[in-house]
């Protein structure tokens, strides 16, 4: 926001952020789609969760999925595609339950309440998931359905135990202020909203989803001011959606904790408050300078002759 000042800056971050989450997905899922198996499953760098890494991927495909609804020529329209086909596979590949639910969620949300020719991209993708993905990916995608129906996958049982002890923790202590930051380890919660009641209790979580509302609300609002289509157009609604994907995802990962994951949006969202609060003046015309008259002859040598 500080220092993205012209048009053509902010056009070449925002691709280059789609790329070095294509270049990321290609270097740590090339391996392991050779022979997917859930023992295999796409990671980030060393030391990163497939949950982590896959909420990072989902942010840069929300970008790609918006500039390519609005692309402004078939060739922007292939390079988003072909973008989106790169981080839509290593994403299912990560088995990342929470990020596949996210990324499904804010298409979702985004369809409803924005553009409804999304849920009939989404319907189109949900019958053909079943039907070319591996067998090891689709067992593992099914798993989320037991969420409802009692069935949980143990990883929604860890969390929801974890979730059961540290509340009820807060609550008998500390519940408007909360123990302090850094006080719940790295790992020990996989929610964000969990992590910020313990760390600041009812104030800072208050205060949290007082800022997620307020930047959710501008994404809103601002969306159906834009003309599209256009690269700008584009940008709005991939934020929104990328807005939407990791709201969600936060409710089961640490996903404005994580480096990978609260970078990645940081970085999003600066470069989209930078366009809320310029594009005005990248895209009016410079102003027309005032003609000023060329004097051939000085006033001193135009003097009269005595």
């Amino acid at each position: 926001m500080n220092n993205v000042r012209t048009e053509q800056e902010f056009k070449a971050l925002a691709i280059f952020s789609i790329l070095v989450a294509v270049v990321s997905a290609i270097l740590f899922s090339g391996a392991t789609l050779v022979n997917p198996t859930p023992a295999t499953k796409v990671h980030g760098p060393l030391g990163e969760t497939a949950n982590i890494y896959g909420g990072y991927l989902v942010l840069n495909l929300a970008i790609a999925a918006g500039l390519f609804m609005h692309a402004a020529t078939p060739a922007q329209r292939i390079a988003a595609s072909a973008a989106i086909a790169f981080l839509s596979v290593p994403i299912l590949h990560t088995y990342s339950r929470t990020s596949s639910v996210s990324l499904g969620a804010a298409l979702l949300a985004f369809g409803l309440t924005k553009e409804r020719r999304v849920l009939l991209v989404l319907l189109i993708v949900g019958i053909l998931i079943p039907l070319i993905a591996p067998e090891s990916v689709w067992s593992h995608l099914v798993t989320v359905a037991g969420v409802v129906t009692g069935s949980h996958p143990p990883s929604w049982d860890a969390r929801v135990m974890a979730w059961e002890e540290a509340v009820p923790r807060v609550l008998g202590s500390n519940p408007l202020l909360g123990f302090g930051p850094g006080s719940v380890r790295r790992g020990d919660v996989d929610s964000e909203y969990v992590r910020a009641l313990m760390d600041t209790g009812f104030l800072g979580l208050g205060l949290f989803c007082a800022l997620l509302f307020r930047i959710g609300k501008i994404a809103f609002v601002r969306l159906d001011t834009l003309r599209g289509p256009g690269f700008h157009k584009g940008y709005a609604a991939g934020f929104l959606i990328a807005f939407f994907a990791l709201v969600v995802h936060a409710v089961a990962a640490t996903s404005f904790t994580a480096i990978r994951t609260t970078e990645g949006f940081m970085i999003l969202a600066g470069l989209y408050f930078c366009q809320v609060n310029r594009l005005k003046e990248w895209t009016s015309p410079p102003l027309a300078t005032a003609a000023v008259p060329v004097v051939l002859i000085p006033p001193a040598a135009a003097a009269p002759l005595r």
